[in-house]
């Protein structure tokens, strides 16, 4: 799985992190510090996006969109200080909605989500 963290917050991109390593889904990982730098160029195709959006001002959709440029299968996991995005986000089909503060178990049951849709997608591909 190739994954982007987007996070100005250190401690929660290393626990992302080190929870993508432990369940041995990384291929690649990137962090970010910024939301605006979303549009560098990856060497891969990411397929998870965990946004840690701050404030009430972002324009969900747009991000939405701008970020899944490339692949529209890409999975986005919303972190946010309330609810605040929650509805519209269920709206967008956003893959998880995450309020803080994150815990190790809300991380964990991201990838059990993924790997359970990664599972029954292949097992229909056979």
């Amino acid at each position: 799985m190739n994954t982007v963290i987007i996070s100005k917050n250190k401690e929660l991109a290393t626990e992302i992190t080190k929870q993508i390593k432990i369940k041995s889904l990384d291929n690649n990982v990137s962090t970010l510090l910024n939301i605006n730098d979303i549009t560098c160029h990856y060497n891969y195709i990411p397929d998870m996006f965990f946004i840690d959006l701050e404030g009430k001002n972002t324009n969900l959709q747009k991000l939405c969109s701008d970020i899944t440029i490339g692949n529209n299968n890409a999975k986005i996991v919303l972190i946010c200080s309330d609810d605040y995005y929650a509805v519209k986000a269920f709206e967008l089909g956003i893959f998880y909605y995450i309020v803080k503060p994150v815990e190790e178990k809300n991380i964990l049951k991201v990838f059990d989500k993924w790997k359970m849709l990664y599972d029954s997608n292949n097992s229909c591909n056979t």
